[in-house]
C-alpha cells in the first residue's frame, strides 16, 4: 500500500507542486478575508429581525429565506446556506476566515473529484498519472482568467458562488460515475443539481446548460434515455422555482417588455464576444486548451465509442451561445451589460461556462480526429520540440502581459511584498475602532497606510457617513453612525 502511494506521489510530484503554487496563495488570501458590505447587512438583519423571534438559527434562516423569496429573489439554496452559516455572527472575522478557507478546500477537492471521474468514465483512462495534469491545466485556466477582487475573500460571494459551483462539480462527477452502470449516482447527481439551481440566475443557467450537454453526451454515447432526462428535470424544476420567485419581479420594480429583452440580447452578445476574445488573447485559455487536446488525443480511449463526430468546427459557435445564455439573466436583471465587467463574480460564472463548453468541444474534436485519422502517435523528439515551443510561447506571453496581471502572480506578489498584510491590517484596524467605540456614533481616525491589493475585498467603509454601507456596518456593531476620517500614511 505504501509503495503504491509513494509511486503515485513520485509520478505526479511535478504537477502536485505546480498545483500547490496556484492553490496555496488562494488559501492564504481566504485566511485573510475581511467581512464586506452584504456580509454585515445579512448578519444584522438575521440577528435583529429573525433570530430574536425564532429559537434556532435554522428556523430563523428558513424564515428569512422565505421572505427573501417573496421580496428579493429566488436563490433559495445559496441564500439559506449564507444565512444558516453566517460565520460573522458565529465567530466574527475569524469565523469568516475559517469558513472561506474550508469553502475553498471543498472547492478544490470537488474539482479534483470531477477531473478524476471525467478521466475514468469519459476518457476511459485508468492511468492515475493523467489526473493531476488535467487538474492542473483546468486550475490554471479557471484561476488565471482575470484579476478578481470578489470571489477569493468575500464571504457572500464564496457562499453564493463557490459552494454551489463545488456542488455542481460533484454532481457532474457523480453523473460520469453513473455512466459506468452505477445508476444510483444519477439520482444523487439530480438532487445536487436541484440545489445548485437555487443559486444566482447565472449559476442556475450554467447548471441547466451543463446537464443539457451531458444529457446529449450520454444519449449519443450510451443511448441513455431515462436517467439523463431525470437529472436534467431536477435542474429545470429548481430553475423554474428560482425564476418564478415573486421577488425577482418585486425587486426589479417593473415588467420586462420586448424592447428590454432585445436590448439585453444585444448587450449580452457584445459583452460575451468581447470576453471570449479577451480570454483567448490575455489569459492562458488557448494554451491550456491545446494541452488538453493533446492529453485527450494521447490518453483517451475512443475504441468502443458510439459517438458519430461530424463537422466539429460547425460546433464552435455553440460555445459563444452558451456564454450568452449564462450572461443574459445578469444583463437583463441589471438592464446594463457593463455590470458583467463590474462584478467579478459574474465574470467567474461566465468563464466557467466558456471553459466547460470549450473542454466539451475539445473532447468532441479529439474524438473526430481519432475516428478520421486513427490514434495519434508521436516520437520523443516531437514531444521535446513541442515542449520547447510551449516554453517559448509562455515566455513571450508572460513578458507581454506581465506576470502580475495573472491572479496567481498577483497573489504571490502581494503576499511576498507585504501588500496583503498592509491592506488587512488597515481594514482590521478600522473595524476594531468601530467595534470598540464607546459612543453610539463611532468617530474613527486611522493613520495607517491603506495598502494596495487588487484581490482582497475591502469592508467598503467610506468617509461618507450617509453611505448605505456605513449604515449597515454601523447597525451590525450597534452604532447609529460611522464618522470616518481617513488619514492613511503613504
Amino acid at each position: 500500500m505504501n509503495n503504491n502511494v509513494n509511486k503515485y506521489i513520485n509520478s505526479n510530484i511535478f504537477f502536485i507542486l505546480l498545483s500547490g503554487v496556484i492553490i496555496i496563495p488562494i488559501i492564504v488570501f481566504a485566511a485573510n478575508s475581511i467581512p464586506a458590505v452584504d456580509d454585515f447587512a445579512n448578519a444584522s438583519t438575521l440577528r435583529d429581525e429573525y433570530l430574536s423571534k425564532n429559537a434556532s438559527m435554522f428556523f430563523a434562516s428558513l424564515k428569512m429565506t422565505g421572505d427573501y423569496y417573496v421580496k428579493i429573489g429566488g436563490y433559495y439554496f445559496s441564500l439559506f446556506l449564507n444565512l444558516f452559516s453566517t460565520p460573522l455572527l458565529r465567530g466574527g472575522v475569524t469565523g469568516v476566515r475559517i469558513f472561506n478557507v474550508l469553502a475553498y478546500i471543498f472547492y478544490f477537492i470537488s474539482l479534483f473529484f470531477l477531473v478524476s471521474a471525467f478521466k475514468n468514465n469519459v476518457l476511459k483512462n485508468k492511468t492515475k498519472s493523467v489526473t493531476w495534469p488535467i487538474f492542473l491545466i483546468i486550475l490554471c485556466m479557471t484561476v488565471n482568467s482575470q484579476l478578481n477582487s470578489e470571489i477569493y475573500t468575500w464571504y457572500c460571494v464564496i457562499v453564493a458562488y463557490i459552494i454551489p459551483i463545488s456542488f455542481l462539480f460533484i454532481s457532474c462527477g457523480l453523473y460520469f460515475c453513473g455512466t459506468s452502470k452505477h445508476k444510483k449516482y444519477y439520482i444523487i447527481s439530480g438532487i445536487l443539481t436541484f440545489l445548485v439551481s437555487g443559486s444566482s440566475l447565472n449559476v442556475t443557467a450554467l447548471n441547466c446548460g451543463v446537464f443539457f450537454v451531458l444529457g446529449l453526451y450520454t444519449f449519443k454515447e450510451y443511448n441513455e434515455k431515462k436517467y439523463n432526462v431525470i437529472v436534467f428535470m431536477f435542474a429545470m424544476i429548481g430553475a423554474i422555482i428560482n425564476v418564478l420567485s415573486p421577488g425577482n419581479f418585486t425587486r426589479r420594480g417593473k415588467a420586462v417588455d420586448n424592447f428590454e429583452i432585445f436590448e439585453a440580447l444585444k448587450g449580452t452578445f457584445v459583452v460575451s464576444l468581447e470576453s471570449v476574445i479577451d480570454r483567448l488573447i490575455k489569459s492562458p485559455f488557448l494554451l491550456c486548451s491545446i494541452l488538453l487536446l493533446l492529453i485527450f488525443l494521447f490518453y483517451a480511449d475512443y475504441g468502443n465509442s458510439n459517438m458519430k463526430c461530424r463537422h466539429p468546427f460547425l460546433m464552435l459557435p455553440v460555445i459563444l451561445l452558451g456564454v450568452m445564455i449564462v450572461n443574459f439573466p445578469v444583463v437583463l436583471g441589471y438592464s446594463n451589460k457593463a455590470v458583467i465587467a463590474y462584478h467579478g463574480r459574474t465574470f467567474f460564472v461566465q468563464d466557467l461556462a466558456l471553459y466547460f463548453l470549450a473542454i466539451s468541444w475539445i473532447y468532441y474534436f479529439s474524438a473526430w480526429i481519432n475516428l478520421k485519422f486513427g490514434r495519434i502517435t508521436i516520437k520523443k523528439e516531437g514531444i521535446a520540440l513541442f515542449f520547447i515551443c510551449i516554453i517559448l510561447y509562455c515566455q513571450c506571453f508572460i513578458s507581454n502581459i506581465g506576470i502580475r496581471n495573472f491572479t496567481t502572480g498577483r497573489m504571490i506578489a502581494e503576499i511576498f511584498y507585504g501588500d496583503l498584510k498592509v491592506a488587512v491590517k488597515y481594514e482590521e484596524t478600522v473595524l476594531y475602532e468601530i467595534m470598540t467605540s464607546e459612543t453610539e456614533e463611532a468617530i474613527i481616525t486611522v493613520d495607517l497606510p491603506i495598502g494596495e491589493s487588487e484581490i482582497l475585498k475591502r469592508s467598503g467603509i467610506t468617509t461618507d457617513s450617509e453611505s448605505w454601507i456605513n449604515k449597515v456596518i454601523a447597525n451590525y456593531y450597534n452604532k447609529t453612525d460611522i464618522i470616518f476620517y481617513k488619514e492613511e500614511k503613504e
